[in-house]
């Protein structure tokens, strides 16, 4: 992470908390309560004068949060009709439609550096200072213990969150994978022609994978931020060009006009599984009552984890639990240069320099875990966002495995 940087610049590293974090509490609270936000971070960058704020931090903040929208929607369509560029569809394009596999997590670490420290050994006999500072001390280690197990428990729901994400992303893999198994063994074949598929049972098993590709594409825009631009006009125009699309799928989404742009993947499975139909009926899937039962209860498990994505990031953390859990840590961490000096004197400035990395660390990893699919577009560069383009790919291949592993086959007898 790069809030590891922070320490880079221990002795400053308090006071940056005190007039750094609290400095725009009176601007209010920029985060909705439906949990939708852009978490405060730690953070900071090096560039040629030294450590600079990242551009896309942005705090939570304590007051005025009776705001009842939210602060940072997903782009809307009609605007990324005027401003998207053919480019930057070719560039998600190009992500979603390579044959190729990838890391879902990147795991490539940064490096800490240190900068040397100069302090003054001189340390003020105060007596009626001290005395104060003991006083803080002892509010301080009261609330050690709560800000550690809180933030403990923090991190652990965070994760969760960020784990169920990902299984259920999963699944959806797993589930059209299923789908494209039990097609591709029970399609039609020729037996005069050593077992292989009949050219319409070929047409129609590359007809479902095309649009299980599609449909995979779609949801995922619907979800993550970068990939929305696929779902503007110019973007399925794109589509078409690179084949992701056929022109008369196109041609048929576009003309459902009352259904929403970011929902038309819906139209996706309902078109497949009206397709296995009328293959059955025309002999063109071969299987009983027991096959068509399985394979409709893969499509409608299909849609029931698709809809889960919407339903979890929508809902994932109440907003006063981030606020307290936030609060807290703030004052803890505000505290502890005070409460520490009577002590420690001026080892103090280490101590408050571990204390605030990790305690601020693990609270932004947690705030990154709440965010697994980069929604609100701040870590986009973070290793534990979820890299949704490799799992479209992964698919990609899948999608025509089972037809060439079972493109030829023979019925054996059993000896």
């Amino acid at each position: 992470m790069r809030v590891i940087h922070a320490v880079s610049n221990v002795p400053l590293v308090w006071l940056i908390l005190i007039f750094s974090d609290f400095r725009d509490c009176k601007n209010g609270f920029q985060c909705g309560v439906n949990a939708n936000f852009r978490p405060f971070s730690t953070n900071w960058r090096q560039s040629d004068g030294g450590f600079q704020k990242p551009r896309h931090r942005q705090r939570l903040h304590y007051w005025n949060y009776h705001h009842h929208h939210d602060p940072n929607p997903d782009p809307n369509l009609d605007d990324l009709e005027e401003t998207v560029t053919t480019e930057e569809i070719d560039q998600v394009l190009e992500e979603v439609t390579a044959l190729r596999s990838g890391m879902v997590l990147n795991r490539d670490l940064d490096f800490l550096t240190l900068s040397p420290i100069s302090v003054d050994s001189s340390r003020p006999k105060m007596t009626v200072l001290l005395d104060i500072l003991k006083s803080i001390g002892f509010i301080w280690k009261s609330l050690s213990t709560l800000a550690t197990l809180l933030l403990v428990f923090f991190v652990s729901q965070s994760f969760s969150f960020w784990r169920s994400v990902y299984d259920i992303a999963r699944s959806i893999q797993g589930q059209m994978d299923d789908i494209n198994l039990i097609l591709a063994s029970h399609a039609a074949r020729r037996r005069m022609s050593g077992g292989t598929y009949s050219p319409e049972a070929q047409q129609f098993l590359e007809d479902i994978a095309s649009k299980l590709r599609a449909y995979h594409v779609f949801m995922w825009a619907r979800h993550v931020r970068r990939f929305r631009v696929l779902l503007t006009e110019k973007g399925f125009s794109r589509m078409v060009t690179k084949g992701v699309l056929s022109y008369k799928e196109k041609e048929t989404l576009d003309m459902q006009l009352g259904v929403p742009k970011d929902q038309q993947h819906q139209i996706l499975l309902e078109w497949i599984m009206f397709n296995c139909r009328e293959a059955r009926k025309k002999k063109i899937l071969n299987g009983g009552d027991g096959m068509e039962r399985i394979l409709l209860d893969k499509i409608c498990s299909l849609r029931d984890l698709s809809s889960q994505i919407s339903s979890k990031t929508s809902g994932r953390m109440p907003l006063p639990y981030i606020q307290v859990v936030q609060i807290l840590l703030d004052v803890f961490i505000l505290l502890a240069p005070l409460a520490q000096y009577p002590d420690l004197g001026i080892l103090t400035i280490f101590s408050v320099g571990i204390i605030t990395l990790f305690y601020s660390g693990l609270f932004l990893l947690a705030l990154i875990f709440l965010d697994p699919l980069d929604r609100e577009g701040g870590f986009r560069d973070s290793h534990a966002i979820l890299d949704m383009a490799v799992f479209i790919r992964e698919s990609n291949i899948s999608s025509s495995l089972y037809q060439k592993a079972a493109s030829v086959l023979r019925w054996t007898p059993a000896s």
